[in-house]
């Protein structure tokens, strides 16, 4: 996985450190640069940068956000699945071209983490 991942940057709501899954990633990834930011999904470094392809990919994988979901509803869907249930994560490492998630968070989306996974499990529950 350290071929895949090299973090040295960490976006992080306020919050996160309230959570023990918060504080076990920040422990894990101790020599990362730390970035407050008020919200998971307004990084303007990171999003809307559609002109530096060149740089997603080192991004994506040198770059982790962590936040706390706020959004636990589920909605139905009439594709795939019955429902839209609230996720623990989004985002990725690569930079697949057929990719959706650039027309919604950004080119250079990394790996997002939500801490609050019990408040998660409750919610699809």
């Amino acid at each position: 996985m350290s071929r895949l991942l090299a973090i040295d940057t960490i976006y992080l709501e306020p919050a996160v450190a309230a959570y023990p899954l918060g504080r076990e990633i920040l422990e894990r990834f101790g020599q990362a640069r730390r970035i407050e930011v008020a919200s998971h999904w307004n990084i303007p470094e990171l999003h809307g940068n559609a002109g530096s392809a060149e740089d997603w990919v080192r991004i994506k994988r040198s770059t982790l956000v962590l936040g706390v979901k706020k959004g636990l509803a589920s909605r139905p869907n009439g594709r795939s699945a019955h429902f839209i249930a609230p996720s623990s994560s989004n985002g990725c490492a690569m930079a697949c071209a057929y990719c959706y998630v650039p027309r919604r968070k950004g080119y250079a989306n990394p790996i997002t983490l939500f801490v609050n996974t019990e408040a998660i499990g409750r919610a699809i529950a």
